[in-house]
């Protein structure tokens, strides 16, 4: 627990399992499972506690986010957006067939009071609340969470409950091979809605009718690597033909593509320098009279603030753009230039 939480704060949520769980499955008396859960939590919140404690003492850099100091009306606002938005992801990436048989998993659960259903639902439930209700950014890619628990509660309702009614109906015979059937033709019916996107997310990302959100982050702007891995082959070729090798500047700290692609080229040296000032420019120049240098920017750039921006002008004053690499949609690009 205390590693999904450092990783990412989605991770918070991996303590409710546990409790949920408990309550759930273990039988009375429930004394040493809570006495478990304790030494659990206690574990989990030293091994937290310390990382973030030196992270506050040494940085000086603090963001702070939450939903917590807004108004009542903002928060309101906010939280029908988000309803909105895990509506219309739901519906894409769970496929309608899945949404219902989750729906009526939950209801046969509570029905038949199977504790194991109930606490799929539960842990497919509490995520997708808990990120509507406190998410200012929300990502489709926060229903990851949920989406396991909800495809194994989805199974089990098919296998356990739904299969056998039917065969029962319509007087199938009790080998197990023939009774599986009805459950087989519900797989085939959520596979039609869901096949022709996974193929083409499989083959063709840049052509899957993804929401807008996720063509924004995976296709078509700089989160993408797409022209990256184009721009990396274009200096990898660059530094080959160039005796001493090349310098390889880079403005954004979030290139991380780019450095990882070109992190095992012994003749591409890799900087970062924020493209703006008189001295940097001057850096620049500097280390082109040594080597070859190159100089790697996102187009548009990554920070919507104009004094974070790399000063394209001042920099077409020393260096000259060779090549530009655009990503599906033509509406971002990595673009190379070279001082002159």
């Amino acid at each position: 627990m205390a590693g999904a939480i450092l990783c990412k704060m989605p991770g918070v949520l991996t303590l409710l399992t546990p409790v949920i769980a408990a309550f759930l499955l273990a039988k009375p008396p429930r004394i040493g499972v809570a006495k478990q859960l304790a030494l659990s939590y206690c574990i989990t919140l030293t091994l937290v506690v310390v990382p973030i404690v030196i992270f506050l003492l040494t940085t000086r850099q603090h963001h702070e986010k939450s939903v917590l100091g807004e108004n009542a009306w903002a928060l309101m606002v906010q939280v029908v957006t988000n309803v909105k938005m895990t509506y219309k992801w739901l519906w894409f990436y769970w496929t309608p067939p899945v949404l219902i048989l989750g729906l009526v998993g939950f209801v046969f659960a509570v029905i038949k009071r199977n504790r194991e259903h109930l606490l799929l639902a539960a842990t497919s439930l509490v995520p997708i609340f808990a990120f509507i209700a406190i998410s200012r950014v929300l990502f489709s890619r926060y229903l990851l969470l949920a989406t396991v628990p909800a495809l194994t509660l989805v199974a089990g309702v098919v296998t356990v409950d739904i299969t056998p009614r039917i065969a029962r109906l319509i007087g199938l015979a009790q080998s197990a091979a023939v009774r599986a059937v009805p459950g087989i033709l519900l797989c085939v019916v959520v596979g039609l809605f869901a096949w022709k996107v996974n193929w083409l997310v499989l083959t063709n990302p840049a052509h899957a009718p993804l929401p807008r959100a996720d063509l924004n982050q995976y296709v078509e702007r700089w989160p993408s690597g797409y022209g990256v891995a184009e721009a990396a082959h274009y200096l990898q070729c660059l530094a080959r033909a160039s005796p001493g090798g090349i310098v390889v500047a880079h403005h954004d700290l979030q290139d991380f593509g780019l450095k990882v692609s070109l992190m095992n080229e012994n003749r591409i040296a890799v900087r970062h320098l924020t493209m703006r000032g008189e001295n940097n420019m001057a850096k620049l120049v500097a280390w082109s009279r040594n080597k070859p240098t190159f100089v790697v920017l996102n187009r548009p750039p990554v920070s919507r603030t104009p004094s974070e921006q790399p000063d394209s002008p001042e920099l077409l004053k020393v260096a000259d753009l060779v090549q530009s690499f655009q990503k599906p949609g033509g509406r971002a690009s990595v673009d190379v230039y070279r001082l002159k």
